[in-house]
Order: C-alpha cells, then sequence, then structure tokens
C-alpha cells in the first residue's frame, strides 16, 4: 500500500464511523419517545427527523460494502494503470 491507499481507506473508516455516530444519535429521540413520550396524534417533527435520519444511515450503512466491493474490483481491473502511480489513479482505486 502507498500513502494514497492509507489515506482512501483512512477515509472510508472515518466516514463510516460518523456515519455510525450520526446513526446512534438519531436513535436517542426515538427512544426516549418510545419511553417517556406521550401524543395523541401530535406530529413531533424531531421524531419525524430522527426517523429520516436512521433510516438514511441504515441505507448508507448497508451499501458501504457494494462500495467497497467495487471499488476494490474497479482496483483490480485497472491494477496495471494503478501500478504507474499515475495522479489519474487515485480515482481508480
Amino acid at each position: 500500500f502507498d500513502e494514497a491507499d492509507y489515506f482512501q481507506t483512512r477515509l472510508i473508516y472515518i466516514s463510516f464511523l460518523c456515519h455510525c455516530f450520526v446513526g446512534s444519535a438519531a436513535r436517542f429521540p426515538l427512544i426516549y419517545h418510545q419511553e417517556y413520550g406521550y401524543t395523541m396524534g401530535d406530529v413531533l417533527y424531531q421524531l419525524v427527523f430522527a426517523s429520516v435520519v436512521r433510516e438514511l444511515i441504515f441505507t448508507h450503512v448497508s451499501t458501504l460494502p457494494m462500495m467497497i466491493a467495487i471499488d476494490r474490483l474497479a482496483a483490480t481491473f485497472a491494477w496495471a494503470r494503478y501500478e504507474k502511480q499515475a495522479k489519474s489513479s487515485l480515482c481508480v482505486g
């Protein structure tokens, strides 16, 4: 691995951890409302927002392995261009 590979790998992991943190933080209003909240038909916009964020995070986390696999597939098929260490190889692998 060279510095570009480590940078991309770190970027993927940091993005994953940030999304997991936001997804976990979005669960707190939902759990709090389930335990202590009471509404009889009122729409609480923070609950709607937390639910939407939770769904977006779930979508991102469930597609992350596919994105990594596609990244590695592109790097496998473009290995000759990648090994030349050209500037354009950053978008390949």
